[in-house]
């Protein structure tokens, strides 16, 4: 289980979190980089401590990689923009995310979404339920992409056509613009 196995995969998802760092000197926050890749039927999981958030972190694990890479949308993973070979994706539980904090901010009463953030949620929920059913039919990564290609393909277009037509009508630094903003990028 070693770093050229996670690098010879198709697609790496990253992810750093905060790690309390007892008897330290001068330290008290580091970080722990969490890196899943390799073989799709049998990814492997690496964890490395470093004392930064720094992007520099992801930019040297990922040296001379040709790929996906999944992140959040942390600045530090913005440099996977300009890297030829490199399709940098974010990740749809920090896209939905986004829109419940519109919810939440709203005081909806009932926990119902509505308005435009319901409306991206509603979207969203449609792309996890495919990936529920791929998994309880236990499909291949081959059948999950050909699932995804025919009944994710046209709901992700038909969101975002929708996103673009919303972006025009929500202020960009209001919190549903940050959501759609987010998604759309």
């Amino acid at each position: 289980m070693t770093k050229p196995e996670i690098l010879n995969g198709p697609g790496i998802n990253i992810d750093e979190t905060t790690v309390q760092v007892l008897k330290e000197p001068k330290r008290s926050k580091c970080y722990m980089w969490v890196f899943k890749g390799g073989r799709p039927d049998n990814p492997i999981i690496l964890f490395q401590y470093h004392p930064t958030r720094s992007g520099d972190v992801a930019r040297n694990f990922l040296n001379g990689y040709q790929g996906i890479v999944q992140t959040d949308g942390y600045g530090a993973y913005d440099f996977l923009d300009h890297i030829e070979g490199i399709i940098h994706v974010a990740c749809w539980i920090h896209a939905r995310r986004k829109f419940m904090e519109v919810v939440k901010a709203a005081g909806n009463k009932d926990g119902k979404p509505t308005g435009i953030a319901g409306n991206a949620l509603k979207y969203i929920s449609k792309l996890y339920k495919i990936e529920k059913e791929a998994k309880e039919l236990g499909l291949s990564a081959e059948g999950l992409c050909r699932k995804r290609q025919e009944h994710a393909l046209p709901i992700l277009d038909e969101f975002k056509k929708w996103l673009d037509a919303q972006v025009e009508k929500v202020p960009p630094k209001s919190l549903l613009g940050k959501a759609i903003n987010y998604t759309l990028h």
